[in-house]
């Protein structure tokens, strides 16, 4: 699939964890996708968590409002805001019955939610209580520019909502072509 390497910093580290998302598929006609995302850890038994997750694309098929995950209206705009220039041409009418996403496909950048499903240890076996509760709750905000690959996020998990988590990532150019499977 196609690979992103990165940091996942929360407010309580700035160097953060060492982070690393493949995209195994993504589906143009429902605009999903679906991939994993592999963080270290500071676990000596466990030194990496490897999440499951799956994806929507923000456009004529899935909105800028979440509607599910624990997310309101409010917390959609404090945390699209985020993305500063990158979202301000749609911050004012994003929540509207009669927004064009027609402009959001033809943008520069795309807007996604990714919510994770599943983490897991190295050796298969799932985490701790604190991952179920942050697979159950949580979920990215998260924006790729469409012409070098790069993506940011902010992770949202309400019963820590005053918790500020981000994510970057670059895109892994290798001599070895990606597999990426389009539906």
């Amino acid at each position: 699939g196609a690979r992103f390497e990165g940091k996942e910093k929360t407010s309580n580290s700035n160097s953060g964890e060492n982070v690393e998302v493949t995209i195994n598929i993504v589906d143009e006609s429902k605009h999903t996708l679906c991939g994993r995302m592999r963080v270290k850890t500071s676990s000596h038994d466990y030194p990496y968590n490897n999440t499951l997750f799956v994806g929507e694309i923000i456009g004529t098929k899935n909105g800028f409002l979440t509607r599910k995950w624990d997310a309101d209206e409010e917390t959609d705009k404090e945390h699209w805001a985020r993305f500063g220039y990158k979202f301000s041409p749609f911050a004012k009418k994003f929540n509207t019955e009669n927004f064009d996403y027609q402009q959001v496909d033809n943008f520069d950048y795309l807007f996604m939610r990714w919510k994770e499903i599943g983490i897991f240890n190295e050796n298969c076996e799932r985490s701790g209580r604190d991952s179920h509760d942050r697979v159950s709750h949580g979920f990215h905000y998260i924006c790729m520019q469409k012409h070098d690959g790069k993506m940011d996020g902010y992770f949202f998990h309400k019963p820590h909502h005053d918790c500020s988590q981000t994510i970057e990532l670059k895109p892994v150019l290798n001599d070895t072509p990606g597999v990426l499977l389009l539906r």
